[in-house]
């Protein structure tokens, strides 16, 4: 087992792969901003749910095809 997560994990942040993160992470950082604009009194929970969604990034569906 511990050798799938070892090949997952190497297979999603090799260096080659994470210029494919990029478009999907500045996209959550312009809906936190968004978000903050929004409502700042939120302000600690927009940045919760920012960093909730930047570790579900690669299970967002459809993601690389982005």
């Amino acid at each position: 087992m511990w050798r799938l997560h070892r090949r997952i994990y190497y297979q999603a942040f090799r260096q080659a792969e994470t210029p494919t993160y990029h478009t999907v992470q500045l996209r959550r950082a312009h809906e936190t901003l968004f978000r903050v604009l929004q409502d700042p009194s939120e302000y600690p929970g927009h940045f919760e749910t920012s960093v909730a969604q930047f570790f579900l990034v690669p299970a967002e569906p459809g993601f690389h095809q982005v």
